[in-house]
C-alpha cells in the first residue's frame, strides 16, 4: 500500500533530535520553549503543545542548528 511504502521510506530517513542536537553533554534536556528562547532570543509567539507549532518551533530550531553547526553541542 502507499501508506507502507511512505512509512518504509520514513522509517530509514536519517533522523535527527532538535532536544539531543541543542542540549550540552551532562545537561538536563532542555524544553522546547528555552532551546528557542535561547538560539532566537524571543520567547515562542504561539501556543505551545499544540503538534502544528510544537512542529513549526522544531523545524525553526532544526534550521538554525543545522545552519549554524557551531550551534551543535558534542554528541
Amino acid at each position: 500500500s502507499c501508506e507502507y511504502e511512505l512509512f518504509q521510506l520514513w522509517k530509514h530517513k536519517n533522523r535527527k533530535c532538535t532536544m539531543i542536537l541543542g542540549t550540552p553533554p551532562g545537561h538536563k534536556w532542555l524544553k522546547l520553549a528555552v532551546l528557542y528562547e535561547q538560539l532566537f532570543n524571543e520567547k515562542p509567539d504561539g501556543t505551545l503543545h499544540t503538534a502544528d507549532y510544537d512542529v513549526h518551533l522544531c523545524s525553526k530550531i532544526y534550521y538554525k542548528l543545522i545552519e549554524n553547526k557551531n550551534l551543535i553541542k558534542d554528541k
